[in-house]
């Protein structure tokens, strides 16, 4: 009988490869630990953080730059100065229009999303596309009109508040395009460099940056990494890929300091012809051709000081398990076995030197299931004890899911 729960629970290591990827932060729990909490006392310090974090995301909406690029967008949104044209394609234009909505409502889902794309404009003539647009734009109130003149880069001067007077505030972009080897044709069609200011009385309050570095033969990309800093807020995602190693990151950080941090980073081929010969629906079987995907993965996610670390040797445990005949002559205790041998999950602080508990993978008779063997996965805390995942996330956290329901009831009360 194929063992359908060890597929799903190694799929995880394949999901890791297709879906995500990041260089893996340089902080690591230490093997021995001077100071060791209860699970309650994690438990309490799991929500601190939580809460923590809430505060600060709740706190970087209502800077007064995002009052700023509120007012740019009611007045893009109330006369656009490109005519039938679409300013939104331009990814520091959508940047001011996720920092519009997030300054609304504070949910950053849409800001993530915009610089997940790692890219500045639509895929097709990129340069072309700027240059239609580019000019000095000035905002005159008394007619509620744009007046352009003529420049090689997007300024836009206009009043950063309602009550402005003036245009005491610009946001200027420009563009450098790549023009070596390039996938997409004609020199200049992916950007090499973009960088967006928004200026308030001579002041930058907000900065966009992206980077781009292609390979000098083929023209695909080897580092695209776009960076948002809203003082004293930063954003920064990045992914950066070989033929042998792939990476992506994203974090939200106040100053120096971590609210928010996830990745993965994953080693294995990754030339065209091999990522093409993986598009055969037999190239994977089971368990054991795993290895094809990815050899060595890295997950990570890190709210505050917390962080959970996974590493998986996709190799070893794909000939492990070809070794003992395939996932289908697999008992559920060797499975456990080998994804404890093969997969760590880690959680820890990362400034107090202190781990809180690692990840196991055990067998349990499913009585839910006609007594069939399972297979689950509980943490083991420092001081030894046990528990199920979902049985310890069940209570303790209600301090968080009170502030998270009032936030929300907050943000549904102001804007509904």
């Amino acid at each position: 009988m194929k063992l359908t729960k060890v597929t799903s629970m190694l799929s995880l290591t394949a999901g890791l490869v297709l879906f995500t990827a990041c260089k893996k932060d340089e902080t690591t729990p230490n093997v021995t630990t001077p100071v060791t909490y209860t699970p309650e006392q994690n438990k309490a310090n799991l929500q601190t953080t939580g809460q923590a974090a809430m505060k600060a995301m709740d706190e970087a909406k209502t800077l007064p730059s995002l009052d700023n690029t509120a007012n740019f967008v009611n007045i893009l949104n109330a006369k656009s100065p490109f005519d039938n044209k679409k300013p939104q394609g331009i990814m520091p234009i959508k940047v001011i229009f996720a920092l519009e909505e997030y300054h609304k409502n504070g949910d950053q889902t849409k800001l993530f999303n915009t610089l997940r794309e790692l890219k500045t404009l639509d895929s097709n003539s990129i340069e072309s596309k700027f240059n239609e647009i580019a000019g000095v734009y000035d905002w005159n109130g008394s007619d509620s009109t744009w007046k352009k003149s003529v420049s090689t880069d997007l300024v836009f001067n206009f009043p950063g508040t309602k009550s402005s007077t003036t245009n005491d505030c610009q946001y200027a972009v420009t563009y450098k395009g790549y023009t070596g080897a390039s996938i997409i044709p004609g020199n200049g069609n992916t950007p090499e460099k973009v960088v967006a200011k928004l200026t308030v009385k001579g002041d930058v309050l907000i900065q966009f940056n992206f980077d781009g570095t292609y390979d000098a033969v083929t023209g695909v990309p080897t580092s695209l990494e776009v960076n948002l800093n809203f003082k004293p807020y930063n954003m920064n995602t990045k992914l950066t890929a070989s033929s042998t190693d792939v990476a992506y990151s994203y974090a939200f950080t106040h100053n120096s300091d971590n609210i928010l941090a996830v990745g993965a980073s994953l080693k294995g081929e990754f030339t065209k012809a091999h990522l093409e010969s993986l598009q055969d629906s037999s190239a994977i079987k089971g368990v054991e051709d795993l290895k094809k995907i990815a050899t060595k993965v890295n997950f990570y996610f890190q709210v505050m000081n917390v962080k959970l670390d996974a590493n998986a040797d996709v190799a070893t445990l794909s000939d492990e398990v070809k070794n003992l005949g395939g996932e289908n002559k697999m008992n559920m205790t060797q499975a456990a076995a080998e994804l404890n041998k093969n997969i760590t999950i880690k959680i820890f602080y990362t400034d107090k030197n202190v781990n809180i508990a690692h990840a196991e993978f055990y067998q349990y008779l499913n009585t839910n299931n006609k007594n069939q063997d399972d297979l689950n996965v509980r943490l083991v805390f420092d001081d030894a004890s046990k528990t199920d995942v979902e049985t310890y996330f069940k209570t303790g956290f209600e301090g968080l899911k009170k502030d998270f329901e009032s936030f929300q009831d907050a943000m549904k009360a102001k804007f509904n």
